[in-house]
């Protein structure tokens, strides 16, 4: 797997194509021809994350639905050379600047996707939360992939990592269920090895009962460990009052949610904007993830780098500003200006006053009226 890793930096480099790429010879080691199996089986799995958008708009892979060529009549000769950062400017994308005409639904491909001209293009690994590629997500991928009953016997297996245990003896718990402990024999059927004995004379097979004996007290004391393990007590919950509430004279509060209708299904996001007496200054159509994404650290191979980097530099400018989460029943306004968003057909909708739906939220909010919620 770390020379998976190798081949993953050099596709970063020179693009997805290098994993596709057939590496077999008829004459080649079995750890080479490991290796290019398992790219070509894992090549699903990656996929390109835009950044500078110095992709062709039509002829990559930079839509995870397929190529952007597929899904209109025909591409204008005056479109073959257009990369994405050619149809983009100041977050809109410039549907004039293309002679292709463009089906109603292509749209939506591109409403996910921001650049940023720091950010640099590249390849990510999808199967994986935080888009890193090791050798425990490919493999629950791959198992995935595959649906045979290993997966189910790994699935039920999972427990083994969740033990708090010495991360070595969760390991050797592990092979020992793939049956994959690389003992002498097991190194000579893989072909790694060309000697199927442990020492140069015939002492291994006379201790043959000591070593079985020594390997059932050791599976004995792994099992007593596990068996010692206190069982994890359930988190306490209690009930708190929810309310929204202003921010300080001369701060303005920025109240954001999102909504999706449905999974997969049209998506949008809402806020609205309001000062130290409650009253409505703008809006427009709560995650402790998207929270801890602005305040974490952000790796080069995160989906939304782009997003999160342009985010930062607004934060560092020359203001005050603060995140902090909030729950639900304290964000009643940007929830439902959030379901408005998904609901719409326009891309971005501003309310210099506040609709009249929300007059009783809003009044609510001014009276602060408290919501029970249990946390």
């Amino acid at each position: 797997m770390d020379l998976i890793r190798i081949m993953l930096h050099l596709s970063q480099m020179h693009g997805i194509e290098l994993l596709a790429t057939s590496f077999k010879y008829k004459r080649c080691s079995y750890t080479w021809l490991s290796i290019t199996k398992a790219a070509e089986l894992l090549e699903p799995g990656f996929r390109f994350r835009v950044g500078t958008g110095d992709m062709p708009v039509w002829y990559d892979r930079w839509n995870p639905n397929g190529f952007l060529c597929d899904m209109v009549d025909y591409v204008n000769i005056q479109d073959f050379n257009l990369t994405l950062k050619d149809v983009y400017e100041n977050g809109m994308w410039l549907w004039n600047n293309m002679a292709t005409i463009i089906p109603s639904q292509v749209p939506q491909e591109f409403n996910s996707l921001f650049l940023n001209s720091t950010i640099a293009d590249t390849v990510i690994w999808s199967a994986a939360q935080n888009h890193v590629f090791m050798a425990k997500t490919a493999y629950w991928w791959l198992q995935s992939q595959a649906n045979v009953s290993l997966g189910a016997q790994a699935e039920n297996n999972s427990w083994m990592w969740l033990m708090k245990i010495p991360q070595n003896i969760k390991f050797f718990l592990w092979l020992t269920s793939h049956k994959s402990l690389p003992t002498k024999f097991f190194l000579v059927y893989r072909h790694l090895s060309s000697n199927p004995f442990c020492c140069r004379n015939a002492m291994t097979f006379s201790n043959e009962n000591w070593q079985e004996w020594f390997i059932a007290s050791q599976l004995n004391n792994m099992l007593n460990i596990i068996s010692n393990q206190q069982e994890c007590q359930p988190r306490n919950r209690y009930t708190v009052q929810v309310a929204w509430k202003p921010p300080p004279p001369t701060v303005l509060k920025l109240k954001t949610d999102g909504s999706s209708l449905g999974n997969p299904g049209q998506s949008g996001f809402g806020g609205v904007i309001r000062d130290s007496q409650r009253d409505w200054i703008i809006g427009y159509t709560d995650s402790k993830l998207t929270l801890d994404l602005i305040s974490g650290e952000i790796t080069t191979c995160h989906p939304y780098a782009a997003l999160l980097t342009c985010i930062r530099s607004y934060k560092g400018q020359n203001w005050s500003i603060s995140f902090a989460l909030t729950f639900r029943e304290g964000n009643h306004v940007a929830d439902w200006m959030a379901k408005k968003g998904a609901s719409s057909e326009e891309s971005l909708q501003l309310w210099d006053s506040c609709p009249p739906t929300l007059d009783t939220i809003l009044f609510s909010d001014a009276i602060g009226i408290t919501v029970p919620r249990l946390v």
